[in-house]
């Protein structure tokens, strides 16, 4: 069974971590101000979807940030 999850949250978090930029689970629930639990089984789902990957581990915190998306090239950089 899918959890039910709410794209509000999941754009908020989403909203609040950048790229290039980890951030902890603890900032996240500063930030948005949500539930720690919450936090956390949003951040495993949005990991499993790859829109967010875990970066290190510094003592018990991991910290996350948003992958980096390049840009597709259009039919006319392909024609160069």
């Amino acid at each position: 069974m899918t959890p039910m999850l709410s794209e509000s949250i999941i754009t908020e978090i989403l909203a609040f971590v950048k790229p290039g930029r980890d951030v902890s689970l603890q900032e996240i629930v500063k930030a948005t101000g949500f539930n720690r639990n919450t936090v956390s089984k949003y951040v495993l789902v949005l990991e499993a979807q790859k829109r967010l990957v875990h970066t290190r581990t510094i003592g018990a915190a991991k910290l996350y940030t948003a992958p980096i998306v390049l840009p597709k090239p259009s039919k006319e950089d392909e024609k160069k």
